[in-house]
């Protein structure tokens, strides 16, 4: 039972500070920008000194939990990942920060990609009602977007499994240049984003059943383990080609004489 109330506690941890930190950005924006009647009754607006030095914490907390949630962040997936790297330092965490954003812009890109063709049959059913067209052509139309929005769906869902391979590829070698974990997460990733996919959707019954705080004490970090765990079955050990060749060496039996 402690094992699965760590696992739950590093599971939470980032979310927590997640909800921390915007938490404690709204009520500092709120009380220094928006809404400064309270402080200014405590007169702290009368003092530069005193308001420059509050401004000067209030943007040291904020940072100081920005960069808590990316470090706790980074301490599940290497929890969850299996991955024995104790040592997390400052460089560390921006590189794990550039790598989020890197990641967030692909989404985005593939998100454009792979629904663009929702979107113009969305477009081609729009121009068509404004303009008029039989009713056969109307509901092949709606047919066809309906189709086409699903297909996206399950394209982008696919492909977006792949980030998750990039994630285990940045924890296995965190200090390698991003060209090269992109090479060998696509290198790992390949013919298993379906089956990656899969096992995620067959752990939503364990998601739904977390709604409740004792399911999800063993649900939700057993989720995580599976996903973790099937991405380092798959990793290939010798992921570049391996000279193989071995010299042969033939033994001959000396002929003896007569």
């Amino acid at each position: 039972m402690l094992k699965e109330l760590k696992n739950f506690a590093v599971y939470l941890s980032d979310y927590l500070l997640l909800l921390l930190f915007f938490v404690t950005t709204f009520f500092i924006m709120l009380f220094l920008i928006f809404d400064t009647t309270y402080l200014s009754q405590l007169g702290i607006f009368d003092n530069k000194l005193i308001h420059m030095l509050i401004s000067f914490f209030a943007s040291v907390e904020i940072c100081g939990l920005f960069f808590s949630y990316y470090y706790f962040k980074l301490k599940k997936l290497m929890h969850f990942s299996r991955v024995d790297r104790k040592q997390i330092n400052l460089n560390l965490i921006i590189r794990f920060i550039y790598l989020q954003l890197i990641v967030c812009f692909i989404r985005i890109v593939a998100f454009v990609v792979f629904f663009s063709p929702s979107a113009l049959f969305l477009s081609a059913l729009v121009y068509s009602v404004e303009k008029g067209v039989s009713e056969r052509v109307f509901i092949l139309l709606a047919v066809c977007s309906v189709f086409i929005f699903f297909i996206s769906i399950f394209t982008f869902s696919v492909y977006s499994q792949k980030l998750c391979f990039l994630k285990f590829a940045f924890i296995r070698s965190p200090y390698l240049s991003f060209k090269s974990q992109f090479s060998f997460a696509s290198e790992i990733a390949d013919g298993n984003m379906l089956s990656l996919l899969v096992l995620r959707l067959s752990n939503i019954p364990k998601k739904i059943l977390s709604l409740l705080v004792l399911p999800a004490i063993y649900f939700l970090p057993d989720c995580l383990y599976d996903v973790y765990d099937f991405i380092k079955a798959k990793e290939n050990p010798y992921p570049h080609k391996v000279n193989t060749e071995k010299t042969v060496v033939f033994y001959f039996e000396p002929i003896k004489g007569k």
